[in-house]
């Protein structure tokens, strides 16, 4: 399986998906200091079931931990704890400003994916 980055594997499933609360993180200046990916759980589908874009967290994890290791070789893996509801939250084994800097520039998509 080839892997691909966490930033295009993300743009690539988004692509088409209409993303609301991107308006919310500029209004509340989170467009910078924030990635949002959007998840859905029991209750929260829409009522089409085929309209739900499903997102694996396993290429995000393993393409960011990839990167990781690749810029930090001695390092142990970034990631050390994901948790996946209404979002997904990460626990860092590096809590510095730096590394929250890596994983968002990582997998952030961005327009040209």
């Amino acid at each position: 399986m080839r892997r691909t980055a966490p930033r295009q594997y993300l743009f690539a499933l988004l692509t088409g998906v209409v993303i609301a609360p991107a308006t919310v993180a500029r209004t509340r200046h989170l467009q910078n200091s924030a990635v949002i990916i959007l998840s859905a759980k029991r209750g929260q589908s829409p009522a089409q079931p085929t309209a739900l874009t499903r997102i694996p967290d396993g290429p995000v994890l393993q393409g960011l931990n990839a990167a990781w290791t690749a810029a930090h070789p001695r390092a142990p893996n970034l990631v050390t704890q994901s948790t996946d509801d209404d979002a997904m939250l990460l626990r860092l084994t590096d809590r510095s400003q730096a590394a929250a800097d890596f994983a968002k520039n990582t997998c952030l998509p961005t327009r040209d994916g």
